[in-house]
């Protein structure tokens, strides 16, 4: 759980004496979209510091605009600088099948491609980043796949 190390869960690194190491994300700033499986401490985590995951059904059901809209009026996402670090396995693995981790019923690509359109719109959107996408993982035709569905992403966030 890389968020571990630069949110305030750890603290600051007490090893970094003559360079600390604050915490750089608050958790309360902190939303998943799209997480379908999570282990016993992950959910205790969630739970503890009350972080939200918007489920790929609750998108299904509420729609993913009225999702975005919720995040951003709740957090302010108008109001500061935002990040999304856009997992590709959140996306159902028929679609991204060049993956390590596919579970099924995931996001749609039109739903990312909604999310990062709605946030970009608000003009906070400072950066993104993409990962778990590995190309090395499928066939040729996998990997075009994962291509296909992440490159409408890609070109909303630009």
């Amino acid at each position: 759980m890389p968020v571990y190390f630069i949110s305030d869960i750890s603290g600051p690194c007490s090893s970094c004496a003559d360079q600390p190491i604050r915490p750089k994300l608050s958790l309360k700033n902190l939303v998943y979209v799209g997480v379908r499986e999570v282990d016993e401490e992950e959910e205790k985590l969630l739970k503890e510091h009350n972080i939200k995951n918007y489920a790929p059904a609750e998108l299904k059901e509420r729609g993913a605009e009225e999702v975005v809209r919720d995040l951003i009026q709740t957090l302010q996402l108008d109001k500061h600088p935002v990040h999304i670090s856009f997992d590709v396995d959140a996306l159902d693995p028929s679609l991204a099948p060049s993956t390590g981790t596919k579970v099924p019923f995931g996001l749609s690509v039109e739903d990312v491609v909604t999310i990062f359109r709605e946030v970009r719109k608000t003009g906070s959107l400072v950066s993104c980043d993409f990962v778990e996408f590995n190309p090395l993982i499928g066939s040729e035709e996998d990997v075009e796949t994962t291509v296909n569905s992440i490159a409408p992403v890609l070109r909303e966030m630009l």
